[in-house]
This record gives C-alpha cells, structure tokens and sequence, in this order.
C-alpha cells in the first residue's frame, strides 16, 4: 500500500524542509509537497488523490492553525501533523489540538526520521 502525503510547506526557508520530502520518498511514501497554503486545499478535493495525511509546515503557528481548520472543515478524518518551532509552550500546543490537529513535532530537533515515527502512529507503515 503505497501512502500519499500531502506537504504544505511554505516554510522553504526552514532548513529542514529540504531534509523532509527526500527522507520519506526515500522510505517509500509518495510525497506532494506544495508551498502555496490556500491553492493546496484544491488537491485535497482532488479525485485522482487519496491523501493518506497533511503535515502542516507554515512559518508563523497562527497561520498553521488558520490552515488546519480549513482542512478539518473538508475532511474530518484525515490526520494532521503540524512542523512547529521549538519552545512551544502549554498554550500554543493546546491551540494546535484545538485547531483540530493530530499531532505535532517540534523543529529543528524533530528532524525526518521523527517525523516518520510521528506519521506511523496515524497511518500503516509502508510494507505491513
């Protein structure tokens, strides 16, 4: 079964956004890694594309929180992690469950191999 992401990282700046595509296309998940927010919630209506999960990737947290709300008004189910930066306190993490997310990790230190431990708790690895 192959699994279908969809990346809104607008975020290209980060310099860990440039470790996360490769890193799970290299450990076989199919990747769409978009960095336009608002034109990426078309591909979620997409037909031809059965997302598996987002990951959420904005520069400033409101602006994530903003996003992932939109997408659980579309689709209620899908799992939704958010890539925020470190030292998120109490209130910021309760904002981004809140705003309806699954889960998050923290960069820098997430790094992709956490967040590949982090999508596997929400979707069946790859080969099982």
């Amino acid at each position: 079964m192959k699994i279908d992401i969809l990346l809104i990282d607008s975020a290209t700046a980060c310099a860990c956004s440039s470790c996360f595509t490769p890193h799970l296309i290299e450990k076989g998940y199919i990747v769409d890694r978009r960095q336009e927010p608002y034109s990426s919630m078309e591909s979620l209506k997409d037909p031809e594309r059965e997302y598996s999960m987002v990951i959420v990737h904005e520069t400033v947290l409101t602006h994530s929180l903003r996003l992932v709300r939109k997408i659980r008004e579309q689709n209620s189910t899908i799992p939704i992690i958010v890539i925020t930066y470190i030292n998120r306190g109490p209130t910021d993490i309760d904002a981004i469950y809140r705003a309806g997310a699954n889960d998050f990790v923290v960069k820098p230190a997430c790094g992709p191999a956490l967040l590949e431990t982090t999508i596997r708790r929400y979707i069946c690895p790859i080969g099982s």
